[in-house]
């Protein structure tokens, strides 16, 4: 029904019957209803009532308006706090820690308390118990287990063993080299010079090699047959220089039946780093055989040819010059060399000999003897007598060897200054 326009002059519209308000009745609370057993009716529903799923979606939709007119505002979230790393779980007892641990239970006093097992490690260490005893009964035992032992500590006692050896012998293979002198050598000298004053028989003494060297060279027509029968007058000493420190030295005679035998004598140094600069050594022998030439008896047989000459007090003399060059034998090279070229030491490295390589340095020996000769035959029977001379007329027996100055008579008159 549609409506007129409101009356003018201020007058209030007339109420209908829709907009009456009624009073509501009075209910008395004590009275008895008669409609006891009637249920109540539940009132209507009014109309601006809705439900709670409509209610919802009229909030969705009034949210979805709003964030089209008006921004949204966020409100930020606090950082939420970091979480404390909780520790793992401590690991589970090793079978060691096991065993150690049952031992001191074993070993704590009844009642103390102390050193006691928990359940579950009391299982544990029984199950580790019983692996073990099952690992050795399927690998053989104690048995092999203590096999096994011997077996590492042969191998670590070898192992000790070789090293020590190896680092012996690598000790010993970088030991210092040996210096000049020291060293093995071959001494070639000639015979130059022979006296026979100690007996009245000459056929009691002779030197080796019995030809001197100025024998030889009066044979000789020419230079050349000169050298090579002058070797006939060579003699060849063996000898061995050993350091005993920086500046001594010992000297031994490699065997030879031709010349005097001797071991470790002292070596005496003179005139040390000038041009005669030299070394000497002295040695006494007892029993220096001699062959002699003839039969001493009466009798011209093989038994007295055969016979010995012993000389009792023989004295042996060796002189070894260091930088004077030697002159014999002709020729003469070596690679042995003391650095100091004509005497005049300049640093250089000296090399040695190990394989008796000749001396290439001036040499003298002397053997002498003031003892009569005792001869004997095969059988050691004396033959021939006395061969010693008078005391008033008594003198010498040597044999002196050189390898320089042979044509002087400085070297003669040198060996007959050498006294018993």
């Amino acid at each position: 029904m549609r409506r007129g326009p409101p009356p003018t002059g201020g007058a209030k519209p007339p109420l209908s019957s829709s907009n009456v308000i009624h009073p509501l009745p009075v209910i008395e609370e004590d009275a008895a209803s008669h409609d006891d057993d009637e249920t109540p009716k539940v009132p209507e529903k009014s109309p601006r009532r809705v439900s709670p799923l409509e209610a919802t979606a009229g909030a969705a939709a009034t949210r979805t308006r709003g964030s089209a007119s008006a921004p949204r505002v966020t409100t930020p979230t606090p950082p939420s706090p970091t979480p404390t790393p909780t520790p793992p779980p401590p690991p589970p007892p090793t079978r060691r820690i096991l065993l150690l641990r049952r031992a001191a239970a074993a070993a704590a006093p009844s009642g103390s308390g102390g050193g006691r097992l928990t359940a579950a490690e009391q299982e544990a260490s029984e199950k580790v118990e019983r692996s073990l005893k099952s690992c050795l009964a399927e690998r053989g035992g104690w048995y092999r287990i203590a096999l096994m032992a011997v077996l590492a500590v042969c191998a670590i006692v070898a192992l000790t063993v070789g090293l020590t050896i190896g680092l012996r012998q690598k000790k010993r293979g970088a030991a210092a080299p040996v210096l000049f002198p020291a060293g093995s050598y071959a001494f070639t000298t000639a015979l130059y010079n022979t006296t026979g004053d100690c007996t009245t028989n000459n056929r009691t003494f002779r030197c080796y090699p019995f030809r001197t060297y100025r024998q030889c060279g009066s044979d000789s027509d020419s230079d050349s047959d000169a050298d090579a029968d002058a070797d006939a007058a060579a003699a060849t000493y063996f000898w061995t220089i050993a350091p005993v420190n920086s500046w001594a030295f010992r000297i031994s005679a490699a065997p030879n039946p031709f010349v005097p035998q001797f071991a470790n004598l002292s070596l005496t140094q003179l005139d040390a780093n000038q041009f005669s600069e030299r070394l000497t050594f002295n040695s006494s022998m007892h029993g220096a055989a001699v062959v002699p030439t003839a039969a001493l008896g009466d009798n011209n047989d093989d038994d007295d040819r055969a016979a010995t000459c012993y000389y009792h007090d023989t004295l042996v003399t060796g002189t070894i010059w260091t930088r004077r060059p030697a002159e014999f034998p002709a020729n003469l090279t070596t690679l042995v060399s003391n650095g100091g070229g004509h005497g005049e030491g300049n640093g250089k490295p000296m090399t040695s000999s190990t394989t008796f390589e000749p001396w290439p340095y001036a040499v003298r020996v002397v053997q002498s003897t003031r003892d009569a000769p005792d001869c004997r035959d095969a059988d050691g029977n004396r033959v021939g007598g006395d061969f010693g001379p008078p005391p008033d007329r008594a003198g010498e027996c040597s044999c002196s060897y050189a390898n320089f100055d042979l044509e002087s008579e400085d070297v003669l008159s040198a060996s007959r200054d050498i006294r018993i």
